[in-house]
């Protein structure tokens, strides 16, 4: 049985075409144990207002979303879409290149209050570009999506771990204060295939839908034709795969990052995140996440000879980072569907830096409200 969705504004003309206005917001409270006191914060975490609709009896879909949190206001996503029979949508502007089933789903469906370290590391994260496919993953037995984008990331949440180990900042070009509004042209290739059981609820972590079992698997891969070494991996390639049976759910996906510094292509990075969840009744749902990044030595090498070649860079620890890792722990509380829910999260955490581990906890709670 699945929970009760969110429901959203709609304006219908005589010819049928549909416009939605769609607000969410998201209140988190968070404690982090390092070692002393714990520290306390508070904060609006995302308050996003989105635009969707269609028209041409559905062959034309668009959709535009902004988040509007005080000093932090962005572009999320500004597309349209062809779509010219079931099988087939052609999309172009700026939206989430399709790097696994995982990162294509939305953050209102996390099995716990935020992405892994994974997934943040190795991307996905929106670009400018046209992509194809057949629909979202897991609406068919098979199914695909293809594109070509300009390869640089307009926002800096996602795919972020090459610039972490040179130790330089990202730029944030979606700011609606700060942001350029042009992007450079360097072209990534991205690919994704998923197979496996018809009408997989492959949306989100938890098993809502009850019943026998229920699989996908997938594989993505993108390559980048001119990458900043300081800031993009040249190819990243992922396996995945969702169980899902009798509300019980276990997923898995695996990451490779390869990098060129200049002395040719090599396998720079590995990371992994598992999950398994239950829902307990269709108001509660229980899960497990662990993730963990290695930074391997030819990435780490790259950035400590880029920062001796330019002391005036600005890099802080280059080439430091080993590793990231978590292992957390939560329960949603589904009050109205997605559209009203309570999550509350533990999660164990370490980072290795040039050989010193450093670990520490964290616990947060999170409302969310989705209109």
């Amino acid at each position: 049985m699945p929970v009760p969705t969110s429901v959203a504004a709609v304006v219908v003309d005589a010819d049928q075409a549909e416009l939605r206005l769609r607000l969410a917001g998201q209140l988190l409270a968070q404690a982090d144990l390092e070692g002393g006191p714990p520290s306390l914060a508070a904060r609006i975490r995302r308050l996003r207002v989105g635009l969707d609709g269609h028209a041409l009896d559905h062959q034309l879909r668009l959709a535009l979303q902004l988040n509007v949190v005080p000093g932090a206001a962005e572009l999320i996503d500004a597309w349209g879409a062809f779509v010219p029979g079931d099988a087939l949508e052609v999309r172009f502007g700026v939206f989430k290149t399709p790097f696994t089933r995982y990162r294509d789903q939305s953050y209102q469906a996390l099995l716990l209050v935020d992405w892994p370290v994974a997934a943040k590391a190795f991307g996905a994260e929106r670009q400018l570009g046209v992509a194809a496919g057949d629909g979202r993953p897991g609406e068919d037995g098979l199914g695909w999506s293809a594109g070509v984008f300009t390869g640089v990331n307009t926002r800096k949440a996602f795919a972020t771990l090459v610039s972490d180990v040179y130790g330089l900042p990202l730029e944030n070009a979606s700011d609606l204060g700060d942001g350029t509004g042009s992007y450079a042209l360097h072209p990534e290739v991205f690919l994704r295939v998923t197979a496996g059981t018809p009408n997989m609820d492959a949306a989100t972590g938890f098993d809502h839908d009850g019943g026998p079992a229920r699989v996908l698997v997938g594989a993505s891969g993108a390559w980048d034709v001119a990458p900043d070494p300081a800031v993009d991996f040249v190819g990243r390639a992922a396996v995945e795969g969702l169980l899902k049976v009798s509300c019980v759910s276990v997923g898995t996906v695996g990451y490779l990052g390869l990098h060129d510094g200049g002395g040719g292509v090599q396998p720079a990075a590995v990371g992994g995140t598992g999950e398994i969840a239950w829902r307990v009744d269709p108001r509660l749902g229980v899960a497990v996440v662990g993730s963990r990044v290695d930074t391997l030595s030819s990435l780490r090498a790259s950035a400590r000879d880029e920062a001796a070649a330019n002391p005036d860079s600005g890099a802080e620890g280059a080439g430091a980072l080993e590793q990231t890792a978590e292992l957390g722990g939560g329960a949603t509380w589904f009050l109205h569907g997605t559209g009203l829910a309570v999550q509350l999260d533990g999660a164990w955490l370490r980072a290795v830096s040039s050989g010193v581990a450093e670990d520490g906890a964290r616990v947060r709670l999170q409302v969310q409200l989705v209109l």
